[in-house]
């Protein structure tokens, strides 16, 4: 077999040379303006070619008009560190974010819904136009992700308090694992039954949710379907 011939990347050239200065090296340039009477150009030179001198001048106004706005001294170490801001303008307040949370989180079908479709159906109308991506990462920067359903029986609350008490009437070292001192399960019969099920979903099944509302009433599905053909039924016991 002929070897592959892979392109050699070529490596990426810069326009400039100029990069943005650490926190150090902006109080260095600072310091030697205000304290130490150093001018603008010789500062420029001292950081060639990082910096020009009228990028000097503007770091140094910027720090100074922070400062007063603050009300701190100039060697103050929070002046010199990267402000928030600079560079690209959010495309979503923290409040839009909220909204979109809320819609997708109000009920089961709009959980379940995948991305483009939520925004084909124009769920997010009274929001700035998004993209899949955008809404993705509000998504998961909250923390959600498309994950699996937890799937539950369908108890009343009556059944599900009948079982509590039964646990704990049976099992009173519960918060000792392992020490032998609960109930002896071994004595006790298993009854189960399993459907031939005909009718039901298939494929993966995905929602929107924190990890912690894995069971929540829009979020879990029953255990047991509402279709099935044959139903088998069994017991059991220890060994």
């Amino acid at each position: 077999r002929k070897p592959r011939n892979y392109k050699n990347r070529k490596p990426r050239v810069y326009k400039t040379s100029r990069r943005e200065l650490t926190d150090v090296e902006k109080a260095f340039a600072v310091g030697a303006a205000v304290l130490g009477c150093a001018t603008h150009k010789e500062i420029a030179d001292a950081f060639q070619p990082s910096i020009s001198k009228s990028g000097v001048t503007r770091l140094i106004q910027r720090i100074q008009k922070r400062a007063e706005e603050a009300e701190l001294p100039i060697t103050d170490p929070s002046l010199y560190q990267t402000e928030p801001g600079r560079g690209r303008a959010a495309l979503l307040s923290d409040k839009q974010k909220q909204r979109i949370i809320s819609i997708v989180t109000q009920d089961r079908g709009h959980r379940e819904k995948e991305p483009l479709q939520a925004i084909k159906d124009g769920d997010f109308k009274d929001l700035p136009p998004i993209s899949v991506s955008t809404f993705e990462n509000v998504m998961y920067e909250a923390g959600y992700a498309r994950r699996e359903p937890g799937w539950k029986p369908p108890l009343t609350e009556d059944e599900m308090q009948g079982r509590y008490e039964w646990a704990l009437a049976h099992n009173p070292e519960k918060y000792t694992y392992g020490d032998s001192l609960g109930f002896n399960f071994r004595c006790c019969v298993y009854t189960d039954e399993t459907p031939a099920r005909i009718g039901e979903q298939r494929g993966m099944q995905r929602a929107w949710f924190l990890p912690e509302e894995k069971y929540d009433n829009d979020v879990k599905h029953d255990r047991i379907s509402k279709y099935f053909k044959l139903q088998f039924y069994g017991a059991f016991t220890y060994n």
